[in-house]
């Protein structure tokens, strides 16, 4: 389990890497949309439960947590590209909205996450900016 967890922590910091690329750059697109797929099957080849690892929340879901809520908040609004959807929405990626569902039956996920707005108003000032691509407007707008 442990040298899982230590490929697993490094496709999060794959996932991050070109999630900033993409949303401070507009590089990077195709290169996030694989990574979020690596992480999908991540996912969804864990039979034994919601979470990267099983059953059980571990510090995998830990680190990757703070960094799928900003992507699902930063990728909309600033993007376009949703990936996280309402329960029973049709998505490419259920084994990940699966994860958040999970993650936020948990009350020390919720006294913790933060919201798509806080996200989207907070990231330009700490990376410098961020790139806005047309898909992005409606959800700008709103």
């Amino acid at each position: 389990m442990a040298m899982e967890a230590q490929r697993l922590l490094r496709l999060e910091r794959s996932l991050f890497s070109v999630w900033m690329y993409w949303l401070t750059g507009g590089r990077q697109r195709d290169e996030f949309r694989a990574t979020l797929a690596e992480v999908e099957t991540a996912l969804a080849q864990n039979t034994d439960g919601p979470f990267f690892l099983g059953r059980d929340v571990t510090m995998v879901d830990c680190m990757f947590a703070p960094f799928l809520e900003r992507m699902a908040a930063s990728l909309l609004y600033f993007k376009g590209f949703q990936f996280r959807v309402a329960p029973g929405v049709p998505t490419d990626y259920p084994a990940i909205n699966a994860w958040f569902d999970a993650m936020e039956t948990r009350e020390s996920y919720q006294l913790t996450k933060s919201d798509y707005y806080t996200h989207c108003w907070d990231l330009p000032p700490q990376l410098g900016g961020c790139v806005y691509e047309k898909g992005g407007e409606p959800f700008e707008q709103a």
